[in-house]
């Protein structure tokens, strides 16, 4: 696990989004790099491995978008993770990086001002309703069989 001050993150490439759904990534525990993949991720009352993730979406890009962004992904989480910095960071530069709408703002107009969005479940709505995309929060959910 990379450290950097008190913020902790993890960063790991998954090929496909049915790996990365039933992987301890996507569940809650204290050290994804434990190698005890889900059987230290934390349960519910009925003994279930919590799932971490249930929202996602996903934009069609070229591989040279994919490119950029994956540097500039790679360069906040190296060189830029301040403690004003979060997860939502990542996310904007890499959608900055690869020319797409990062859900920052909304923009406003000559009646209303721009509205900022400072909570991760914000700035993923504006995503979504600013990039062309698609609905993959059915695919995150984790199957209880692989616990």
């Amino acid at each position: 696990m990379t450290v950097k001050g008190q913020s902790h993150f993890t960063v790991k490439q998954f090929k496909t989004m049915e790996e990365f759904s039933s992987s301890e990534f996507n569940t809650f525990k204290d050290n994804y790099y434990d190698g005890k993949g889900t059987e230290t991720s934390e349960r519910d009352e009925d003994g279930n491995v919590k799932q971490r993730f249930r929202d996602g979406y996903k934009i069609e890009t070229t591989i040279d978008q994919d490119s950029k962004m994956k540097v500039a992904a790679e360069k906040t989480t190296k060189e830029l993770w301040y403690e004003r910095n979060n997860c939502t960071h990542v996310v904007q530069y890499a959608l900055d990086a690869g020319g797409l709408e990062n859900g920052e703002w909304t923009p406003g107009s000559i009646m209303s001002p721009p509205i900022p969005h400072v909570t991760p479940n914000a700035k993923q709505k504006e995503i979504e309703s600013k990039n062309e995309g698609t609905d993959v929060d059915e695919k995150l959910k984790r199957n209880q069989n692989e616990n």
